[in-house]
């Protein structure tokens, strides 16, 4: 198996770029009429997938821990990029959330990352993928791992939901006092699919809290983008 890097500062040629929106009514809270209001956009980048062959290791961890059995299953890395992208004035954006929906509900999240990061400071990390399947991290990394996925920018806060179920998201949050970031991102995850699938569809969704000015005070509203569908052609097993 070739070694390989997903890395969150490599160019990605966006696929689909959604606008973030929010409708006036979220913000008055009252019954005037609907406005939509345009507050950024989400990039999308095609998600890049790797096979993970089964596991041969005889190692007593792995023995212990009880894996997907190879004559059912066949195991995946999944990398994600996406860029958030919103004005430097005038709004103070609280969190994004990027969920991921297989619409074949029998392929699942087996391990995500990031998966919680609430270190005060940026930081640069390195996973890669243990035979048990999920992601170790290797500090800064190390060089001829067969699968890594690279972050060289990882800011907090953020959090993985919906492991080990078909819809998986991550949520990244502001940190106290102030706005989140916008810029790219990577996340990954470790896809369980059964052995007979080799095309399946993929939605995104993005989805956010923004503070903004309006009517002489602060207001926070909820949005999110359309949704987007990836048609999904998987690598062969081998």
């Amino acid at each position: 198996m070739d070694a390989q890097e997903f890395r969150d500062d490599e160019a990605f040629e966006p696929v689909a770029t959604k606008e973030l929106i929010l409708t006036e009514e979220t913000l008055r809270g009252d019954d005037a009429p609907r406005r939509t209001l345009v507050e950024g956009t989400v990039r999308y980048g095609a998600p890049r997938i790797a096979y993970l062959p089964p596991s041969n290791s005889t190692d007593q961890e792995t023995e212990v821990h009880l894996l997907p059995d190879p004559q059912q299953w066949k195991m995946y890395l999944a990398a994600f990029p996406y860029t958030f992208e919103w004005p430097g004035t005038g709004r103070t954006f609280h969190r994004a959330d990027v969920k991921f929906e297989s619409l074949e509900p029998s392929i699942t999240a087996y391990s995500l990352v990031p998966l919680d990061e609430s270190s005060p400071v940026e930081s640069t990390r390195s996973y890669t993928v243990t035979p048990q399947f999920q992601f170790m991290n290797m500090g800064v990394g190390l060089g001829g791992i067969a699968r890594q996925v690279v972050f060289t920018k990882l800011q907090p806060v953020i959090t993985a939901y919906g492991l080990g179920t078909n819809a998986f998201s991550w949520r990244y949050s502001s940190p106290p006092g102030g706005s989140l970031r916008d810029g790219s991102r990577l996340s990954a995850a470790v896809l369980q699919v059964p052995l007979t699938v080799q095309r399946f569809t993929l939605t995104a969704r993005t989805s956010f809290t923004v503070s903004r000015r309006r009517y002489g005070r602060w207001l926070d509203g909820d949005g999110d983008s359309d949704l987007y569908s990836f048609d999904i052609d998987l690598p062969s097993a081998g």
